[in-house]
């Protein structure tokens, strides 16, 4: 899960220094929706 998280903050450093602010958009609700998805399975 850490590789993950260090991949999807760098893809968003990445995209925010190209000025791709609809890209950081939808990788923050990527990342978003695989925190929730890794929090529910912790739970389980």
């Amino acid at each position: 899960m850490q590789n993950l998280h260090a991949t999807v903050v760098y893809g968003q450093d990445a995209m925010f220094a190209r000025g791709g602010s609809d890209t950081l958009v939808v990788l923050a609700s990527t990342y978003l929706q695989f925190s929730l998805a890794a929090a529910r399975s912790m739970q389980a």
